[in-house]
């Protein structure tokens, strides 16, 4: 598992002035985080892959020497939109759609990893 960091920015200085004690009390609430990999074979006709739940972002990483087409679809019968094979691909993905439409000419078998 991969750790996660947040960092916290004021945007104008805080003055601080040393007159007794100072405390900062504050509460932090973070999703629970979503990390999973699959292997998954993407046909050559349309392969719905299904997103985890929580995730944000999908990762796809083609195999070496990739010589496939792959193209990501909003719907059976688009004709999509043609992602990279040489190297991975990083989409964000909204919050909603539980899964997604890949094509693969000719089927392929690619990593996703989802975030």
């Amino acid at each position: 598992m991969t750790a996660s960091f947040i960092q916290i920015q004021t945007v104008d200085p805080i003055t601080l002035t040393p007159v007794g004690q100072f405390r900062l009390n504050s509460t932090l609430s973070l999703p629970t985080p979503t990390f999973a990999e699959r292997i998954l074979t993407i046909a050559s006709t349309d392969t719905t892959v299904p997103l985890p739940l929580g995730a944000t972002v999908m990762v796809i990483t083609p195999p070496a020497n990739c010589t496939s087409v792959l193209l990501l679809k909003g719907a059976a019968g688009d004709t999509g939109f043609t992602l990279n094979t040489s190297n991975p691909s990083c989409i964000s993905v909204p919050a909603g759609p539980a899964n997604v439409l890949l094509n693969s000419n000719p089927s392929a078998i690619y990593m996703f990893t989802f975030m």
